[in-house]
């Protein structure tokens, strides 16, 4: 017994040492190779963990962000590990809950696409939708689901792009939450036309609780 565990830990050791840490948002980390870790290397995920909230009295939209760091994946034969960050959320119409998914952030799930959100890229410029006076590289992209509903027809899901600012002293989460892509037919842009989703499309401000 004492033998299998020496060699179990000499064997991460390797495995660990062996392993390649490449930064995530640096160009070429869309090429997924086997044993690189795909590692948030600036930390720029981190500013965004935590709990947000939107309460205008009628709509309330509450957001929870973690890290999953090291999340291993299988593509195309590699196997590879990524930083990423994942949510959930709460959403309520005058105090009616229309869904609420916040329990699934504390599930360990070994597909990253089990959870509602998760993050894909950082902005990159001249990307749809523009953000006028926005330092476009502060700006992280999050793919929007909403397993709960899981409507077949739109399953590709939609963007939550957020940014952290700061207004008066207060940590703000400012979010453009749109269709991802046109082709569907459903016009890329903001509005809430869409009913693939439970909610609607538009421009929220949450701060941090």
């Amino acid at each position: 017994m004492k033998n299998l565990i020496l060699n179990l830990l000499i064997f991460s050791a390797i495995s660990c040492k062996s392993q390649t840490i490449f930064p995530i948002y640096q160009i070429g980390s869309a090429d997924k190779r086997n044993n690189f870790y795909y590692k948030d290397t600036e930390n720029f995920q981190d500013q965004y963990v935590g709990e947000w909230l939107f309460n205008d009295g009628t709509t309330y939209l509450k957001v929870k962000f973690i890290k999953k760091p090291r999340f291993m994946e299988t593509r195309r034969g590699a196997t590879f590990y990524r930083d990423f960050l994942i949510g959930e959320y709460e959403y309520k119409v005058n105090d009616i809950t229309v869904v609420n998914t916040l329990n699934n952030i504390d599930v360990n799930h070994s597909d990253i696409h089990m959870y509602n959100m998760y993050s894909l890229m950082r902005y990159k410029i001249n990307q749809f939708p523009e953000c006028v006076g926005c330092d476009v590289t502060k700006r992280l992209v999050m793919v929007f689901q909403e397993l709960t509903s899981r409507n077949p027809d739109w399953a590709a899901g939609a963007h939550f792009i957020i940014r952290r600012v700061m207004e008066g002293g207060v940590e703000k989460l400012k979010v453009q939450f749109i269709m991802k892509d046109s082709a569907s037919g459903i016009p890329a842009g903001l509005g809430d036309e869409y009913k693939g989703f439970s909610l609607p499309f538009g421009e929220y401000t949450l701060t941090r609780v």
